[in-house]
């Protein structure tokens, strides 16, 4: 009865998503092909019942998160802050400014126990992309740079990473931990510039769409996750070639 009232609700069609016509900042790690394909307002298919889940458990876990932060930076904690500019737009999820010598940006991912950093997978490159962008943004917008910090918090584990940009290194990386244990690990941040300029380009060329990525349906661009179908947009790339 309970678990049916869950599949009920998540199951209803969301309101339709207006956007601010520019590209989200967290969808830098995402194929530009479907990127671009939501801002022309391409059909898109809804998350399955348990990504709707995972992101509302999401946000309560954000929730408890600024109340922990609060006490410790009391006003010198920001939350949602929006950085825009002519062609990208997002929210950071904390800014701490004030209490320490550098602004410091926060990026929240509440995650699953299972395959919590599998193979040492964190910080995801998705999630890399979308920090990294808020930094440059930040930056851009504020005349000074951002310590980036990628937090993932699950249930009785955490990791936490620094992201470096790789400006006196040829390439980037993140230092933090891992449930209490220091790691260090490479980021590929020193392709970003790059990518940044592929994304733009394809914004300035709207409403022309990008060729899709790949030969077949693959988890390397966000088609599939594991097998399974992931994207929302994946019936403007593949159904009319299968």
């Amino acid at each position: 009865m309970i678990r049916e009232a869950f599949v009920e609700y998540y199951s209803k069609p969301r309101p339709a998503y207006k956007g601010s016509g520019k590209m989200n900042c967290s969808s830098f790690g995402r194929c530009i092909r479907s990127v671009m394909l939501g801002l022309t307002g391409a059909p898109c298919g809804e998350f399955p019942v348990h990504v709707r889940e995972v992101m509302d458990l999401g946000v309560a876990y954000e929730n408890v998160a600024e109340t922990i932060l609060r006490a410790k930076f009391g006003d010198a904690l920001q939350t949602q802050i929006p950085l825009r500019n002519a062609m990208w737009s997002g929210k950071l999820d904390f800014l701490i400014v004030g209490k320490i010598e550098q602004p410091t940006i926060v990026e929240w991912k509440s995650t699953g126990n299972n395959f919590f950093d599998y193979d040492g997978k964190y910080p995801e490159f998705s999630h890399s992309c979308q920090a990294w962008l808020y930094g440059k943004l930040y930056q851009e917008l504020h005349h000074v740079a951002p310590r980036v910090i990628l937090f993932y918090h699950s249930w009785g584990k955490h990791a936490e990473f620094l992201l470096r940009d790789p400006i006196n290194m040829p390439v980037g990386s993140a230092v933090g931990e891992v449930n209490d244990k220091v790691v260090e690990r490479y980021v590929p941040l020193e392709k970003l510039p790059e990518r940044r300029k592929m994304f733009e380009s394809a914004y300035a060329a709207l409403p022309e769409i990008p060729e899709v990525p790949c030969t077949k349906p693959c988890d390397a661009y966000g088609c599939t996750f594991r097998g399974e179908r992931s994207c929302g947009f994946y019936e403007q790339c593949w159904d009319k070639k299968e």
